[in-house]
């Protein structure tokens, strides 16, 4: 019987695995901070913006006066001790324009005015008034304005027929909800109150 040669013993080969393929992902360098998450801005309550805020006709209608709509004298939040009246026959001086002539020539009158304007938010007012007075006085006696308890003009004096004014501005301050004005002395004609917003 032939002799077949020795089969050979088979050399085995380790198999390369390839290692796993992962993405390409940034890393922090070392001692990196941690990231910090955004945080929305805090913004303040901001004042009241400079602008108009009431004006009363103290003895009339309805009336828009610069483009500001200006309320009756019946209208609500608002109280008077006055008298009203109407005189449109006496001329104003100086001259105005027919709106605020209206307004001017309806008032209140009294020796001691107390003038209540209530529902006011608090907080800063530029305040004005419109007097006039509607015949000739010849011994007229001053008189002054009282503002939140402050007084804010005296020694007004007015003798002229159909002579008005408009007095301030007063700066205030209301903390109470209501803004009161007082007058004493003499008998002003008390046309119109004007409240603006104070920046």
């Amino acid at each position: 019987v032939p002799t077949l040669p020795p089969f050979p013993t088979p050399t085995l080969v380790p198999t390369k695995v390839a290692p796993d393929v992962l993405p390409d992902v940034p890393q922090s360098p070392p001692n990196a901070p941690a990231p910090v998450e955004p945080v929305a801005p805090v913004t303040e309550p901001q004042p009241a913006a400079a602008g108009f805020y009431r004006g009363i006709n103290l003895g009339g209608s309805a009336v828009s006066i610069d483009g500001n709509a200006w309320e009756g004298s019946s209208s609500p939040g608002y109280t008077s001790n006055g008298s009203a009246a109407c005189n449109p026959w006496t001329p104003l001086l100086p001259e105005t324009d027919a709106a605020r002539t209206t307004m001017i020539q309806c008032y209140v009158q009294h020796w001691a005015h107390n003038l209540v304007m209530s529902d006011v938010p608090n907080g800063s007012y530029d305040v004005y008034a419109y007097v006039w007075l509607d015949w000739q006085d010849p011994n007229p006696q001053a008189f002054n304005v009282t503002l939140e308890g402050q007084a804010v003009q005296t020694g007004i004096v007015m003798s002229g027929s159909g002579q008005w004014q408009r007095l301030g501005p007063w700066h205030v301050t209301v903390t109470d909800g209501t803004l009161d004005l007082i007058t004493d002395g003499g008998l002003p004609n008390l046309s119109g109150i004007e409240v603006w917003y104070a920046p």
